[in-house]
Parts: C-alpha cells; sequence; structure tokens
C-alpha cells in the first residue's frame, strides 16, 4: 500500500503544537521556531495570541529575567508604608521597641507622632465647622491653635 502523503502544516496547527511543547512560548518564540523549521513569512501575534486563548492559555505572559540595575537586591520595599502599617507602628515606637535607637530618640519620636496626630485631629474639626454657617470664631480658633502647634512641632 503506498503511503499518503501528510497535507502542508499550516500556521495553526504549528502554533498548537509549538503551545502543547511550551505553554508559555509567545509570538516572538513561535517565529523564531517557524524561521528555524524553514519556513517562510512569520506568524502574526493576533494569531498566536488567538489559539493561546482557544487553548485557555491566556494570560499575562512573564518575560525573561530582567536586566540587572547593578544595585543588590536589598529586600527593602520602596515607598510610603500604607496608614494602617503606619498606625500599627506608632504604638511600637511609643513602648520604645525600636531596636537599636536611643532612649532620648524614641520619646522624641513618639512625642512628635502624638503631636502629628493632635493636629491632623484638629484639621478634621475644623472642616467639619467650616460647614456650618456663622461659626467663623470658632474656625479662626481652631486656625490659631493649629499655628500654635506647628510652632511645637518646629
Amino acid at each position: 500500500m503506498p503511503e499518503t502523503v501528510g497535507r502542508n502544516q499550516g500556521k495553526t496547527e504549528f502554533i498548537k503544537q509549538a503551545l502543547f511543547n511550551d505553554e508559555f512560548a509567545n509570538a516572538a518564540s513561535i517565529n523564531d521556531l517557524w524561521a528555524e523549521s524553514g519556513r517562510d513569512g512569520t506568524i502574526s501575534v493576533s494569531l498566536v495570541n488567538k489559539m493561546r486563548s482557544d487553548m485557555g492559555l491566556t494570560g499575562n505572559l512573564r518575560r525573561g529575567p530582567k536586566a540587572s540595575s547593578g544595585k543588590p537586591y536589598t529586600g527593602k520595599k520602596r515607598g510610603r508604608k500604607p496608614k494602617s502599617a503606619q498606625a500599627e507602628a506608632a504604638p511600637a515606637m511609643e513602648s520604645g521597641s525600636a531596636a537599636g535607637s536611643s532612649p532620648s530618640f524614641r520619646g522624641r519620636n513618639a512625642r512628635l507622632n502624638r503631636l502629628v496626630d493632635v493636629e491632623t485631629d484638629i484639621d478634621r474639626l475644623l472642616f467639619k465647622v467650616m460647614a456650618f454657617e456663622g461659626l467663623a470664631d470658632v474656625e479662626d480658633s481652631l486656625r490659631q491653635a493649629r499655628r500654635a502647634l506647628y510652632r511645637v512641632i518646629g
């Protein structure tokens, strides 16, 4: 019996096979495989993404390792801490549990935190008073108290 000659594998079947072998393959890697197999042309990104979707492989593809910035990883997160983390840290600082800091520094830092909390409360109260008509003298008094607090905070 003569062997049947198979139909030329198309792009869709090629992509399916490539994604079966490597589910994290992206359009660039599939195009590299396509060129290595000696085929002409390229495979579009949209066809690769459509096939990934049809096979249930959608989602963010991770790129290769990022280029090193030259700085060693310290494990520290950058940026401002969330307010909830700051609120939890304030009682710890007041109790003197900050490791490696002198007692006078801990006391000064705790006092500053409490003064900033008072200033925040004055601001909130000032905005509430501003919502009422005829309380201009109360507004002025609160502003004076806040200015006096600024002088203490320094």
